[in-house]
């Protein structure tokens, strides 16, 4: 009987073993799971944000531009009514002028 009880208890150990094997093997996975879950996550957010900041800057330019656009439309519109206006103040002094002349 004492060599049964030996090879017993032998058979007791190794399943213990191979079971603590397991479970440790198990929380490795587990870990390992969760560590690529956790990059997976940062690489997404990462994403995320770029692409956010991407679309932030471009709507910046848009309205950089549509702003720099307009501002030459009202200065030009200004130039031309400057113009304009000397034009017809020229116009009318020489109109004025004939007149006189004709007169006199």
């Amino acid at each position: 009987q004492a060599p049964l009880k030996k090879s017993t208890r032998k058979s007791a150990q190794k399943s213990e073993q191979k079971s603590e094997q397991k479970s440790e093997q198990k929380s490795e996975q587990k870990s390992e799971q969760k560590s690529e879950q956790k990059s997976e996550q940062k690489s997404e957010q990462e994403s995320a944000q770029k692409s956010a900041q991407k679309s932030a800057q471009k709507s910046a330019q848009k309205s950089a531009q549509k702003s720099a656009q307009k501002s030459e439309q009202k200065s030009a519109q200004k130039s031309a009514q400057k113009w304009a206006q000397k034009s017809a103040r020229k116009s009318a002094q020489k109109s004025a002028q004939k007149l006189a002349q004709k007169s006199a």
